[in-house]
């Protein structure tokens, strides 16, 4: 069997972001719930936030003596006087309850409207590419096999819609989990957040190295992928 021929790697530049962001204009027609889903993101990634606070004031309650300050500097109550509330055992289960409830209902929303808006998307760019092949020359249909096209269309199109619906997601949560931990640790002790922001180099570093390896294995993973799947086709063909 000949060799495969490796394809180029793509260099990020703006004319290569330029042709990704391309992709994105399959949401316009559905740019008002992906807006939505946004929001959501960001509820979601709040209400995460909250919950290390609730779980500390229950440990207060449970080990009296305990004060609402933390070396000196208040814990961010935005507005709220949480010298108010009577932090019982009781009402910080309650809080907790109400706050994983909250916390469920604006994930199922974020999970739903992004899935809807991916899964449509995913159907116009479909039509779009069968709509292309079509055009192609006969040429470009000697060279390829009908099987590896067909696991294109199919499989490639649909690792799309997971970015679209998942990674994405997934993605902009972090990050809003991120920023709104930073306020909290920032208001509550600067020197805190500073010592944990110096092991984020580190992290990065890491994060890199394995990042090139798991794209090189998913790479490989997804040119198999297609292999078997044109196999498995043309054998079906030549069958009957």
């Amino acid at each position: 069997m000949a060799k495969k021929e490796e394809r180029p790697k793509v260099k990020i530049s703006k004319e290569s972001l330029r042709e990704a962001l391309i992709l994105f204009t399959y949401l316009k027609p559905y740019r008002g719930k992906f807006i939505w889903a946004l929001v959501f993101i960001a509820l979601s990634a709040f209400t995460t936030s909250l919950f290390p606070l609730f779980l500390g004031k229950m440990i207060d309650a449970a080990a009296p003596g305990t004060n609402l300050t933390t070396g000196g500097t208040m814990i961010p109550t935005f507005g709220m006087n949480l010298s108010d509330i009577h932090w019982s055992i009781n009402t910080t289960l309650l809080l907790i309850f109400a706050q994983l409830t909250v916390q469920t209902l604006f994930s199922f929303m974020r999970i739903y409207l992004l899935t809807e808006v991916g899964e449509r998307s995913l159907a116009g760019m479909r039509k779009d590419v069968y709509s292309k092949l079509l055009t192609m020359p006969m040429h470009f249909f000697s060279e390829k096999r009908v099987g590896e096209l067909s696991n294109r269309i199919s499989s490639d199109l649909s690792q799309i819609q997971d970015a679209i619906s998942y990674t994405l997601a997934e993605f902009l949560r972090g990050i809003f989990t991120l920023l709104i931990g930073l306020v909290f640790i920032f208001w509550i002790s600067t020197k805190l957040a500073l010592v944990m922001l110096s092991v984020v180099p580190v992290i990065a570093i890491h994060a890199v190295i394995f990042g090139k390896k798991i794209r090189k294995m998913a790479k490989r993973a997804q040119d198999q992928l297609a292999e078997s799947g044109t196999i498995v086709q043309e054998t079906f063909q030549g069958i009957t």
